[in-house]
């Protein structure tokens, strides 16, 4: 695609006040003022690639996925940009006009130029009817000295607002660039958005730690694998809580057979006698007797509690043969 820009702009030595008298005020004269004209003329060319094995994806289109792509900047609180895409079916070539080289057979502007930005017609923003018929704009910026005297004295004087329909025209023009003074960035960005005008959006997406990226499309699907692993120091901390139950439980079991034996040398008349009779020693509310046999282990059918101590017998400690029974009336 050739694309031909062209501008213009007034550039001069300086911008300055000239003096005035008392009838008149201050008016602004340019030195050495000139209109320079600015041409380009350039081949805008692409390449078509087929997207599906850019993006890493499967082409679900009969026509194929061949088209265009361009990143765009990333936004500052993003951590991916965006994607231009765009069909090569879907560029509208058909709407330029091809060029007649042949000046003997087709006549000089036989070839029709389509206009893709100008800023010939524009009159948005124009407060007066003169403002609506091209003019030339004189920026200060163009100038290599300026002088603000002039300003300032229309400030002073409280005409400011003389000025203010023609301020806002040309900050209107300035602000959204309603100019062309220099030719290449112009061209290039009207090929580029002539050629991306039917592309669509897409959020470019980060897959693990792949640098290749792909596009959020809607038909996506991505397979995933979910790793879970233990730390070390939980790990640690899990086989030492198991080796501590373990040992507990052992200890639990030796300590519970011995107490079983010692129980059983306990079970004495004796024993059995202070255990009824002395409650303050053997509380029954945190104690619990039975009467198990002792050669078979069963418990007796009554419990320990519901009985008294009927009868008993008294044996000298230095000789067994002699007793003395005593028993209730």
């Amino acid at each position: 695609m050739i694309i031909v820009s062209v501008g213009k702009r007034v550039e001069g030595d300086s911008f300055a006040a000239v003096e005035s008298d008392e009838f008149w005020v201050p008016a602004s004269q340019l030195v050495n003022a000139r209109m320079v004209y600015s041409l380009t003329v350039g081949r805008l060319s692409w390449i078509p690639e087929n997207l599906s094995d850019v993006c890493g994806a499967e082409c679900a289109s009969d026509e194929g996925c061949s088209g265009v792509r361009f990143p765009l900047e990333q936004a500052e609180n993003s951590s991916t940009s965006d994607t231009l895409l765009i069909k090569s079916s879907s560029i509208p070539m058909n709407l330029l006009s091809p060029i007649q080289m042949n000046a003997a057979v087709y006549p000089v502007g036989a070839s029709q130029w389509r206009i893709l930005a100008s800023t010939l017609e524009e009159t948005r923003g124009a407060a007066w009817e003169s403002q609506t018929r091209p003019a030339h704009i004189i920026l200060p910026r163009n100038f290599q000295s300026t002088d603000s005297s002039l300003t300032a004295f229309m400030e002073g004087e409280g005409l400011a607002n003389c000025e203010h329909n023609v301020d806002k025209h040309l900050n209107h023009i300035e602000k959204n660039h309603l100019y062309i003074e220099h030719t290449v960035q112009p061209a290039y960005t009207a090929g580029l958005y002539f050629i991306f005008q039917n592309a669509v959006v897409h959020e470019a997406l980060l897959v693990g730690e792949n640098p290749l990226q792909t596009l959020e499309f809607s038909g996506n699907i991505l397979e995933m694998y979910v790793q879970a692993s233990i730390p070390t120091i939980s790990m640690l901390i899990a086989f030492a809580g198991c080796i501590i139950m373990v040992l507990g439980t052992i200890v639990i079991a030796v300590l519970s057979m011995r107490g079983e034996q010692a129980l059983r040398e306990h079970s004495t008349a004796a024993m059995a006698a202070d255990v009824l009779g002395n409650l303050e020693k053997f509380p029954p509310f945190l104690m619990r007797f039975q009467l198990r046999d002792a050669y078979t282990g069963e418990a007796a059918e009554v419990s320990f509690d519901s009985m008294r101590v009927e009868s008993m017998v008294l044996v000298n400690k230095e000789d067994q043969t002699q007793q003395f029974a005593i028993a209730s009336d």
